[in-house]
């Protein structure tokens, strides 16, 4: 639901990484690990077996030109229905990040 207000902060994350080629980001791919108990788990990876549970991509608002060995920040959020990712270059200063309108 594009039309939904931003989701809650204290489901948000930033994940720090580098850009491994120039180029431009349009996406954000991206696979999780749900652990059932103590014992079991899901992993929809894509090094594991397929199931009904596959990857998914998700198109960023606008693309992110990227040189290749730049530090990156990914912010991650997600509430019980959907995942949001937002990509920026990274900053030696705090920037806030753009609101999920």
């Amino acid at each position: 639901d594009f039309t939904a207000p931003a989701m809650p902060l204290d489901r948000t994350r930033t994940h720090p990484c580098v850009a491994t080629s120039t180029g431009t980001i349009h996406a954000v791919a991206f696979w999780f690990r749900l652990n059932l108990d103590a014992e079991e788990s899901l992993y929809t990876g894509p090094e594991n077996a397929t199931t009904c549970w596959k990857q998914a991509v998700q198109f960023l608002r606008a693309p992110l030109d990227v040189e290749e060995g730049h530090p990156l920040e990914v912010l991650m959020s997600h509430d019980a229905t959907k995942v949001s990712f937002q990509c920026r270059i990274a900053c030696a200063e705090p920037v806030e990040w753009a609101a999920d309108d």
